[in-house]
């Protein structure tokens, strides 16, 4: 999808990439107590929250930087794959509803 070697064992941005969605999934699948006490959000007593903003942002960060590195290897680089035709999509769609926003096309890379 991103013609990017995540799999690497050297690479330590394909292993930071993993942990933050190996956590994001251990975190979704832990049964909250603010779901039976929602008065204890605030709180936060499991630390799910801050653990959840933590590895998103994580990956949110690193999706980011594959389409920032795209975007200065696009002017020189001929072959395409699905983040460039995405990327196309935005820059050159002028109706502002069918317009991708960065946040959304990192997200969209995530899932």
């Amino acid at each position: 999808m991103l013609s990017r070697d995540l799999f690497d064992p050297e690479s330590e941005e394909g292993s930071e990439f993993f942990a933050a969605m190996m956590g994001l999934m251990e975190w979704t699948g832990h049964a909250n107590v603010t779901d039976l006490f929602p008065w204890l959000r605030w709180l936060d007593p499991q630390g799910l929250t801050r653990k959840m903003d933590r590895d998103m942002g994580k990956a949110l960060g690193i999706a980011s930087g594959f389409v920032k590195q795209r975007l200065e290897q696009q002017r020189h680089n001929k072959s395409r794959d699905f983040l460039d035709v995405l990327l196309d999509f935005q820059s050159t769609n002028s109706q502002e509803a069918l317009k991708i926003s960065d946040k959304d096309l990192n997200i969209f890379i995530l899932e």
